[in-house]
């Protein structure tokens, strides 16, 4: 069994992002020591804390949906 080569690489790829899971913004994120480990929140502008999703498809332009 020949096996046929890929044409497309992993870096030819978007890199994923963690964003929104509602509305795809990018989010900010926090770091802060708590009893010996580090904790990570998760900051939507729109949607509050929410639970991060990797995806390589982002809403740069969320900032401008509340003026349009």
């Amino acid at each position: 069994m020949s096996y046929i080569p890929m044409s497309i690489t992993p870096a030819d790829l978007a890199p994923a992002v963690d964003v929104c899971p509602h509305c795809k913004a990018p989010l900010h994120h926090h770091r802060f020591p708590a009893a010996g480990v580090i904790l990570v929140t998760y900051h939507c502008p729109r949607h509050g804390d929410v639970v991060p999703m990797r995806s390589a498809i982002s809403n740069p332009f969320y900032h401008l949906e509340s003026i349009l």
